[in-house]
């Protein structure tokens, strides 16, 4: 629904390694981009200093590819890079890019309402570093520089309330409760919401048959492989490779693997119920959906699974898991998954040391320190019973998202918590790869501490960074180093199925989610550093939260366990053809 047109000086704009000038009707803009210049693009300063957009939630751009080739444009708000959208253009097509207006700061009493919720009624998303929605000072477009177009035209900049009443007011008491016996928001309508338990096996019954339409990748080894392509030395595990100028991982029989993943492969989804009753419109007390909760907390994901497969649900799920994948191109269960589904030994798979010890303020782990190490070489020691000699482990991660303290000797703690995760993995599983600790620096190579990514480098056998970004396509190390590079998450969300939150990077359709997987797939395939991209997750957060307030719409799934359609096409059409994507060969 839109507000109203926002107004902006054209001679105020500025441009950078771009040329400006009016477009064909009042208020719409040409643009013309520079070649070979990193993210050129324009700022549209708003008048006198700032917007108030206290009432909307978004800011809507109308943009136009005027160029013979597939462009990516970018819009955020003002200076602030987490609140921003995008849209993939093919020559000639017209899109809609909505800038989501994330909120660091609610209302105290819409806070004090919704506990535990990152996303809230009202389309108030919480995330860090973004503009206060009284005085929006600018707005910044830009074209992601590898898939910059000639030319593009911009109209119709404005600001929007994603959804319009007649949806209950947040703070007025017909808002509780939230969620529906399954766990999904009460107060909208979508396309494939589940209203009755003979939906959910309707929705099985769907997915079958697709799932027999699309039985995954042909010309694959047993590992998902490429089995038309090179083969190398067979070891026995997974190991890494430069050929011809791009890294590889190397599957157990020799093939060369890249890793398309996805992270949390799980049966459960648990969410807060103490002091939160009002929230729920009905909790099973008896019978066997009432295993999946108690007074603290309730498994809507465990509990809808059980709905739909019956009483044999896990078993039913956990292969499924496999056949799922297989399916929609992907090859890989990532980090955080249930062992018990990894350990199958259908998909290949990532492991992840866990471990206590003494850690400072930031969490950040003292290899100095003696029990420190003792309990990481514990933790080592436990994994390896069960994956040093499993060939479907791909390698261990370590730690993740670390904070880095702020010391001024950063070079040489790096290097000792580097090289001493190196020496306590490798000498109880020598074997395996280690993919390092997930760096937590989104906008590396631009930003962020050099002194963590040499140290990676020197030690790891491939660098994990998590990559929330619309791209993929300029993740680098340091000049002089030369290591495999492996995506350890990327995600984004829309606000149009029923969630209250897009997760840290926002599209403005679940079409435009699967046109931005397509997009950072292709330059992930493209970078000859990656050697694979794992989604953050399999299926989405409970609608009122997980334990940290985490209520993102990000998964391959819902919570009802029905699939996204565009993201899993999209993931398909990546995942069939990734070899081919991958070394530029005509073989798949």
């Amino acid at each position: 629904m839109s507000l109203e047109l926002l107004s902006f000086q054209m001679r105020k704009i500025r441009a950078n390694h771009a040329r400006v000038r009016a477009g064909a009707w009042p208020g719409s803009v040409r643009i013309r981009f520079t070649p070979g210049r990193r993210n050129p693009g324009i700022t549209i300063p708003a008048p006198g200093g700032g917007w108030d957009l206290t009432g909307c939630t978004a800011i809507d751009l109308d943009v136009r590819n005027l160029g013979v080739r597939e462009g990516a444009i970018v819009c955020q708000a003002g200076p602030h890079p987490w609140t921003d959208g995008i849209a993939v253009l093919a020559p000639g097509a017209r899109a809609t890019v909505r800038v989501l207006l994330k909120r660091q700061a609610w209302p105290p009493e819409l806070r004090k309402r919704f506990p535990g919720m990152n996303g809230a009624p009202g389309d108030f998303v919480w995330l860090w570093d973004t503009p206060d929605p009284a005085r929006v000072p600018s707005l910044v477009l830009y074209a992601v520089a590898e898939a910059a177009p000639r030319e593009i035209e911009i109209s119709r900049l404005r600001a929007v309330r994603v959804h319009a009443l007649p949806e209950p007011d947040p703070l007025g008491p017909a808002i509780f409760p939230l969620a529906d016996a399954y766990g999904q928001y009460r107060h909208r309508e979508w396309p494939g919401k589940i209203h009755a338990d003979r939906d959910l096996r309707e929705a099985g019954r769907r997915e079958a048959a697709d799932l027999r339409r699309f039985p995954g990748p042909a010309r694959r080894t047993r590992w998902g492989g490429w089995a038309a392509g090179p083969r190398l030395e067979a070891t026995g595990h997974f190991r890494t490779a430069k050929v011809t100028g791009r890294w590889w991982l190397v599957d157990p029989a020799g093939a060369l693997f890249w890793s398309h993943g996805i992270t949390c492969v799980n049966t459960r989804e648990s969410t807060r119920v103490r002091d939160r009753e009002r929230f729920f419109e009905a909790l099973p007390r008896r019978g066997p959906l009432a295993a999946f909760g108690n007074r603290d907390s309730f498994d809507f994901h465990g509990a809808n699974l059980r709905r739909k497969y019956g009483a044999g649900w896990l078993a039913a799920a956990r292969s499924l898991a496999h056949r799922r994948l297989r399916s929609w191109g992907l090859n890989t269960i990532a980090n955080w998954s249930d062992a018990a589904i990894a350990s199958m030994r259908r998909t290949p798979y990532c492991a992840t040391v866990r471990y206590s010890g003494r850690r400072n303020a930031g969490g950040f782990p003292d290899m100095a320190d003696a029990a420190c190490r003792g309990a990481l070489r514990a933790g080592c020691r436990e994994l390896a019973k069960t994956t040093a000699n499993d060939p479907w482990c791909i390698g261990w991660f370590i730690d993740n998202e670390l904070s880095w303290p702020k010391v001024p000797d950063l070079a040489r703690l790096a290097d000792t918590y580097y090289r001493v995760c190196r020496d306590e993995m490798k000498a109880v599983a020598p074997c395996k790869l280690y993919l390092g600790s997930r760096i937590h620096m989104h906008y590396w190579p631009f930003e962020g501490e050099p002194e963590v990514v040499r140290a990676a480098a020197r030690w790891c056998d491939v660098v994990s960074f998590n990559r929330y970004r619309f791209t993929a396509a300029d993740l680098r190390l340091l000049p002089g180093d030369d290591k495999p590079i492996i995506v350890g998450e990327w995600h984004f969300g829309a606000l149009d199925r029923g969630m209250l939150h897009t997760g840290l990077r926002s599209v403005g359709t679940q079409a435009q989610r699967g046109d931005t997987y397509a997009f950072y797939m292709r330059g992930a395939l493209a970078n000859p550093a990656i050697v694979g991209a794992h989604w953050f997750q399999y299926h989405d957060q409970c609608l009122t939260g997980r334990f940290d307030a985490e209520n993102y719409q990000i998964g391959f799934l819902d919570i009802c366990d029905t699939p996204y359609p565009e993201t899993i096409a999209a993931a398909r059409a990546a995942g069939y053809d990734l070899y081919r994507f991958r070394s530029g060969s005509r073989r798949k």
